[in-house]
């Protein structure tokens, strides 16, 4: 789900988050294990594919803004993804002036929202009942 941040959304999340990594040792009792103690503003443990995900789109911001642009980017997300930032994304929080909380909230939700759209629409059958070849049977909601 493509979904546009801004710099200060981006560097929020990133401060949020720290890395969780899969135990290389066997012996170990765990499957995963955070990486460092979880500071007060890192709250929730993400993948390095997700935190990659974040810097790169950073940087990517940083260059636009940089360049005069607008200091976005725009980040393709997975569910489990926008899951974790919605656990994050606390409504009060502010970052450098910006309500980067709420926005986040608005952001995750809308594309949860657009990603539940597309499991049910993305399994109907694309055409018009004017076509011949169209077979009514193969739409449940039209009986």
């Amino acid at each position: 789900m493509l979904v546009e941040l801004t710099r200060k959304e981006l560097c929020f999340i990133d401060d949020s988050v720290t890395l969780l990594r899969d135990i290389v040792n066997i012996s170990e009792s765990k499957d995963k294990i955070v990486q460092r103690v979880l500071a007060p503003m890192a709250t929730t443990p993400a993948p390095i594919s997700l935190i990659t995900k974040i810097g790169m789109s950073l940087l990517e911001a940083i260059e636009n803004e940089n360049q005069g642009k607008m200091s976005v980017a725009t980040i393709d997300l997975e569910e489990d993804e926008l899951l974790t930032i919605r656990e994050v994304a606390h409504t009060g929080a502010v970052y450098d002036e910006e309500r980067v909380g709420l926005n986040l909230k608005v952001k995750v939700h809308e594309g949860l929202r657009r990603i539940a759209r597309e499991k049910v629409l993305g399994d109907l059958p694309t055409g018009s009942v004017e076509e011949t070849d169209f077979n009514p049977s193969m739409l449940d909601a039209y009986y």
